[in-house]
């Protein structure tokens, strides 16, 4: 899939080339805000967004939740941080006061870029004339999985959000098609999908440690209360699955592995640091993941690029990533035996494994690199600058 711009055409006079190179032009600046630091797909993203620009020479900032993964890893790197309290969407107002005042003492010529509604909802109550170089990027639309009022309170704050930034980044064009369903895009709202990329790691070299890996975070929304019931499903076989990842349903899901005898089956890792993550999933033959919902997951791509082939859940995100038997397997309404028998058609048919393995490899190569994603960023944030406006220090 290329990156692929789908909002009101952006035009603009031509300019003198010998004029525009000897005007002064101002310094911008690139202030990435995460309503949730924790680890995860979206938090890998934007910390490697962030990485790269401050790499390129580019004044950036970021500011998330206090004392969180992404800010301690920022801070490591040398990153300027702002640190909020975003457990509550109450605080947003005061959020965006905070705000201002950075805006004030950095100056104007500044993109806002927004990660998550969270995280938009205090910049887009920041006032017209601090907030032009907004963009809110939707990572997976999370108020559908909320019920009654608070679906509707989620979907409002996001509508406010797109109406309030100067364009909506998708990191999918399943997350696109569903805005446009649930009428989140009015006629004059800008927008462009921007998928999601990981870095070339290559195919595997060692023999895998695990014959299966859930990565990400171990939450109900991932439906990760289903893998033990794939383990017993695959009886005889008595394949070993390791859980890298932490979360709220972790606890939980030890349990059910416990309930179901399958404790010499399943290894858990808990929270890893991305580099820890990485050397997990290097040691696994093929990646599960049996979520309810996804925007783009970033534990795909992650997989593809080591040549894991993954079977997971037939939903929006999942489907621009893996092609059905060819660079892995989708299981529709998470058929539970489906799972169980395309896992161990791969752990039986290595030719088939070994051709899926390449064939994911090349696809993530070919799509999903992150150069496509930074650059395509990098021309978003020159595009809404503007000329008279360097990022470069």
């Amino acid at each position: 899939m290329d990156i692929m711009a789908f909002g009101s055409a952006h035009s603009s006079p031509s300019r003198d080339l010998s004029e525009w190179a000897t005007k002064p032009r101002k310094a911008g600046r690139v202030l990435q805000i995460v309503g949730d630091g924790d680890p995860g797909g979206g938090t890998t993203v934007v910390l490697a967004l962030t990485r790269w620009l401050a790499e390129q020479g580019i004044s950036v900032s970021l500011a998330s939740h206090r004392n969180s993964y992404i800010i301690a890893e920022a801070n490591r790197f040398g990153i300027e941080t702002l640190e909020f309290d975003f457990s509550a969407r109450a605080r947003s107002i005061q959020h965006a006061k905070d705000l201002t005042r950075y805006l004030r003492h950095v100056g104007r010529d500044v993109i806002l870029h927004a990660h998550g509604g969270r995280a938009a909802l205090p910049a887009a109550l920041i006032p017209k004339r601090f907030r032009s170089g907004m963009i809110f990027t939707i990572h997976g639309h999370h108020y559908r999985q909320k019920q009654g009022i608070l679906r509707h309170l989620g979907w409002r704050s996001d509508r406010f959000s797109i109406r309030r930034s100067a364009t909506t980044v998708f990191v999918s064009e399943g997350d696109w098609r569903i805005a446009k369903e649930d009428h989140l895009l009015g006629p004059g709202d800008r927008f462009e999908v921007i998928p999601n990329g990981c870095p070339n790691t290559g195919p595997l070299m060692a023999a895998p440690e695990f014959d299966l890996a859930y990565l990400g975070r171990v939450v109900t929304a991932k439906n990760i209360m289903i893998l033990p019931d794939i383990l017993l499903a695959m009886r005889p076989a008595r394949p070993k699955l390791c859980i890298i990842g932490g979360g709220e349903a972790e606890a939980a899901l030890r349990d059910r592995v416990d309930q179901f005898g399958l404790s010499d089956q399943v290894t858990f890792f808990g929270s890893l640091t991305h580099e820890d993550a990485m050397l997990r999933l290097a040691q696994t033959r093929v990646l599960i993941l049996p979520s309810l919902w996804e925007g783009m997951p970033v534990s795909v791509i992650e997989a593809m690029h080591h040549g894991i082939p993954v079977v997971c859940a037939n939903i929006p995100g999942t489907r621009e990533l893996v092609t059905d038997g060819e660079t892995g397997f989708l299981i529709d309404d998470n058929d539970v035996n489906a799972f169980a028998e395309r896992l161990g058609r791969l752990a039986t048919d290595h030719r088939l494994y070994h051709s899926m393995s390449a064939l994911a490899l090349r696809k993530a190569r070919d799509k999903f690199s992150i150069d496509r994603n930074f650059q395509a960023h990098l021309t978003l944030y020159r595009r809404m600058l503007g000329d008279d406006v360097d990022l470069v220090r």
